[in-house]
């Protein structure tokens, strides 16, 4: 498969994320929403005290909360922007954190985030490895216990790992399948964008 036509199949499914109906989480109350939706804008912005500011009330509001999911999927994206964009050991030590406070909690939800956020700065570390064994892990999880939520995510992880080894078939199959993925939440469309645009210019 030559590197121009994965290239504009990138492109596509670039531009077909970035329409994809988002599942903003509804069933949030609106205040809790409203301060979700400011934690999306400073993490797309890059703004990062502000963004920190915010994840932490969103935290605050949801640990011991029935919002168990927004609880995790906040500290998820912490962990992640922590480790690309600001301290990479600190980005390390919150991705264990989550694992360690959703197995204290029994939290099979958390567990699928803790074990995302794992993949994924496994991948960014080059570990590719144990990114993909994590990426599928957390595919098992998401089927079993969040049914509703995207695999897209992993999905786009796995194109990663299949890129760094120049398997182009595999990415194709990974990329389509996160292409077939129902409606995402704007914060998956938000890294989808980011990890989409760095495989395409690997590919140039």
């Amino acid at each position: 498969m030559k590197k121009v036509t994965i290239y504009i199949f990138f492109t596509f499914l670039l531009l077909a994320t970035g329409a994809a109906r988002a599942r903003a989480e509804e069933k949030l109350p609106e205040k809790l929403l409203n301060l979700t939706n400011e934690a999306y804008r400073f993490y797309s912005q890059r703004e990062t005290d502000e963004y920190f500011e915010t994840v932490k009330k969103v935290k605050d509001a949801t640990e011991f909360s029935q919002y168990q999911e927004t609880y995790y999927r906040a500290c998820s994206y912490e962990a992640i922007y922590m480790f690309e964009y600001v301290d990479r050991t600190k980005g390390v030590q919150l991705a264990h954190d989550i694992y360690h406070h959703a197995k204290a909690n029994n939290s099979n939800v958390g567990m699928y985030f803790a074990t995302f956020t794992l993949g994924t700065i496994r991948e960014q570390s080059g570990n590719m490895g144990l990114a993909e064994k994590s990426f599928l892990q957390a595919l098992k999880l998401k089927e079993k216990y969040l049914p509703e939520e995207s695999a897209e995510p992993c999905y786009l992880g796995l194109c990663e790992v299949a890129l760094h080894r120049k398997d182009y078939e595999e990415v194709k199959d990974y990329s389509r399948k996160a292409l077939d993925e129902p409606g995402i939440i704007p914060m998956n469309q938000i890294t989808a964008s980011d990890d989409l645009t760095k495989m395409c210019i690997k590919l140039k």
